[in-house]
């Protein structure tokens, strides 16, 4: 939602791939068989009304981001998004981002 928000807006270059748009707000049900059962109950629009749900967003500048570099350590969309950051504000120094490998524990409904 962010990004899509940022791209209407034009307030920034967006730097990656193209997503799924999956953004979609849902209920859960617990059913006497054990099964969970998942509605959707909301959609999300941009300001300008395009539906993220199955379109994505496209980015400014396209950059793969293959997962055997990512699994080395590198990752050329954040640099590709550093180098352009870089060229709008030079006078700014050169800043290193942390990105955490490990996924956030799902709570317990």
């Amino acid at each position: 939602m962010l990004v899509a928000f940022a791209e209407d807006k034009g307030l920034g270059t967006i730097v990656g791939t193209r997503k799924v748009g999956r953004l979609l707000s849902g209920s859960t049900f617990r059913a006497d068989t054990g099964y969970i059962l998942g509605l959707p109950v909301a959609a999300y629009l941009t300001w300008q009304g395009r539906l993220i749900k199955g379109e994505g967003v496209e980015p400014s500048v396209p950059v793969e981001l293959p997962a055997d570099r990512f699994m080395a350590g590198e990752d050329p969309q954040m640099d590709k998004a550093l180098e352009l950051a870089k060229g709008i504000v030079p006078q700014l120094p050169a800043v290193a981002f942390l990105v955490s490998r490990e996924l956030p524990k799902r709570r317990e409904r």
